[in-house]
């Protein structure tokens, strides 16, 4: 299947995405969940960091669907100065 999509990519038989309106001048970006976030959390007393890496992780999904109506060019640094409020910023 993947080289199927291949090939027709390559000739030019893909259709044309439809799934979502293309921003103005295409400077807007596709909102997604992914993160590669790295915040200040305190140490567990037993050692165990799932739950706090669970709890955390919610957190930080909770801030990006806030954002979720705002202009890419909004919605990053909304994001990050949340995030910051979470763990205190950069220490």
């Amino acid at each position: 299947m993947l080289r199927k999509l291949l090939r027709d990519a390559v000739r030019g038989n893909t259709p044309a995405d439809s799934t979502r309106p293309i921003a103005a001048g295409g400077k807007d970006t596709l909102h997604v969940y992914t993160q590669d976030t790295v915040i200040n959390a305190p140490k567990t007393s037993d050692g165990d960091d799932g739950e706090l890496m669970m709890s955390y992780g919610l957190k930080i999904l909770e801030i990006m669907k806030e954002a979720n109506d705002m202009p890419g060019a909004e919605r990053d640094p909304y994001i990050r100065a949340r995030i910051d409020e979470l763990d205190g910023g950069l220490q």
